[in-house]
Formats: C-alpha cells, sequence, structure tokens
C-alpha cells in the first residue's frame, strides 16, 4: 500500500530512534554479538547490524533459529538488553542537530510517537538519556503490539496514514510503514544507501541535512 502524497493531511510524524535520532546502530549489533556469542552463537557486528531494526525477535530467529518463547532464547534477549543498557546506553549520542530537527517539528505543530522495533524500557532510558523524552508524544515499541508498529502508532495517534509521515533510517521501518499506507523520510545516518531506502518518498542525509531543507521537504506540509 502506496500513501498518494498529494492527498497528504501532515498532522504527526512516526519517528524511529536508533540510527535516525542517535548513533545506536552500532551498539545495539555488538550488544547482540556480546549475547549471542555468550550461549554459543558466533557472528559478527557487521552481520547483525544489517538486521537492526527488523525487531528483536526476527534478528534472534535469523541468527539462532530459535523461536522466541524458548528459554535460550528468552535468556538470549535478557542478557542483551542487560549489555546494551549497562556498557552502550551511557556513550550513544545524538546525530548532530536531531534535537533541533525534533524540536521544529514540534513547534510547527506535528505531534510525535516513537515506534521501535525494541523493548520499550531501553527505548526509554535511551531517549531520557538523550533527552528526547520531552519532545515525544508517546512511545509504541514491539512488545507492546501484536500487529503492525507503524498501524501501532497511527492508532495512539487517533489518525489515519495520510496525516502522518514516517522518518526512519531503515528498509524495514519503510516496508512497515508503506504495509498501512504511510509514507517515510528516510536517513542515511544508519548505514543505509539509496539502493536500500529506494522506497521513500524522500532520502536526506541525516537530521541535519533534513533540517536545512526543512522547507523542501514533506514536513513543510504540516497543518498549522
Amino acid at each position: 500500500m502506496q500513501q498518494n502524497l498529494a492527498q497528504m493531511d501532515l498532522r504527526a510524524v512516526i519517528v524511529d530512534v536508533d540510527g535516525t535520532l542517535v548513533d545506536s546502530n552500532a551498539a545495539h549489533a555488538d550488544a547482540w554479538v556480546e549475547a549471542l556469542r555468550a550461549h554459543g552463537y558466533d557472528t559478527t557486528p557487521g552481520v547483525v547490524r544489517r538486521m537492526i531494526g527488523m525487531g528483536g525477535d526476527k534478528v534472534l530467529q535469523a541468527m539462532t533459529g530459535l523461536d522466541q518463547a524458548d528459554p535460550t532464547a528468552q535468556q538470549i534477549i535478557a542478557e542483551r538488553h542487560r549489555i546494551f543498557a549497562k556498557q552502550y546506553v551511557a556513550h550513544i549520542r545524538p546525530f548532530p542537530n536531531s534535537h533541533a530537527l525534533v524540536s521544529r517539528m514540534r513547534a510547527d505543530g506535528l505531534r510525535l510517537v516513537v515506534a521501535s522495533s525494541g523493548d520499550a524500557s531501553v527505548v526509554k532510558a535511551l531517549l531520557e538519556r538523550t533527552q528526547f523524552s520531552d519532545l515525544i508524544e508517546e512511545i509504541v515499541a514491539s512488545a507492546d503490539v501484536d500487529h503492525s508498529l507503524v498501524g501501532a502508532a497511527l492508532e495512539a495517534l487517533h489518525l489515519l496514514a495520510w496525516q502522518a509521515l514516517m522518518l526512519g533510517d531503515t528498509p524495514y521501518d519503510i516496508q512497515a510503514a508503506r504495509r498501512v499506507g504511510v509514507a517515510t523520510i528516510a536517513l542515511r545516518s544508519g548505514g543505509w544507501d539509496d539502493v536500500d531506502l529506494k522506497r521513500a518518498a524522500a532520502v536526506y542525509e541525516d537530521a541535519a541535512d533534513l533540517l536545512a531543507h526543512y522547507h523542501e521537504s514533506l514536513l513543510a506540509r504540516a497543518v498549522a
């Protein structure tokens, strides 16, 4: 399903965090590698990084073949969360001008909801650590929903698909948004290139680039 941009009545932005607002994709990959190796599954950060944004259950199954309900799978997931929170969260930084971009969207009257494939408690800690919490209306995380993450964000906003945009950094963000008819502005800051992001409505280098071209972007269609 693809949104008709001519019909856009923009009122909100569904925002990804990792790789979009903060430089955390590599840290997530490293935490996964440590947790997997602790349980006998050897891999490399480069392999896992291409999966960041899929959702933890999908990463786990791809790397181990285990179902999320398996006790070993639960141990790996818990260990990954612990490693990320203890070793990495304190060192993660926002991308340049990402705060300014989010503040600009808020100033234009756009409602902002975070949609993340990560664990809600980890996402909340990361937003607090990087000082985005006060700018975000709500967090919708994969553990909180049993259907489309972007669809759940729309429901939280009480909006329709053509009243929102997705802001993300991976092809998984774009795919999830397209399934419910939401267009995506994609950023290369997560490590994906234009071929990977080709289904986005627009692609920018990073938050700073999008902010610099704000008036020309789809964000400028915000309804006052």
